[in-house]
């Protein structure tokens, strides 16, 4: 003769519904953290989108004082340059006594 289980139909179904409500419990967890989470995400795009704002303006900045500083040692080169040409010049006697 093969066992028989008895159970209460009523039992069953209450634990299906805790089990049901803790499943509802965790869905809900988990959507508040994903919102939580874009939230957050999009709140650091936002602050990487500004930090590369920033950094593209420094570079901005420090172009143009390349190109300044750039400017200036050209200037420099070519005064003494000239200058050695003077100073040989004046030695080679090319240039007269003034």
């Amino acid at each position: 003769m093969p066992p028989t289980i008895e159970l209460d139909l009523k039992e069953v179904i209450t634990q299906i519904n805790q089990k049901l409500d803790t499943l509802t419990k965790d869905v809900a967890e988990l959507k508040t953290d994903l919102k939580v989470g874009r939230a957050e995400a999009q709140t650091e795009r936002a602050e990487i989108k500004a930090e590369i704002t920033r950094l593209n303006d420094k570079i901005s900045n420090i172009e143009k004082r390349m190109d300044f500083q750039e400017f200036l040692s050209k200037g420099l080169l070519i005064t003494f340059v000239g200058a050695v040409f003077g100073i040989l010049a004046k030695l080679f006697g090319l240039l007269g006594n003034p």
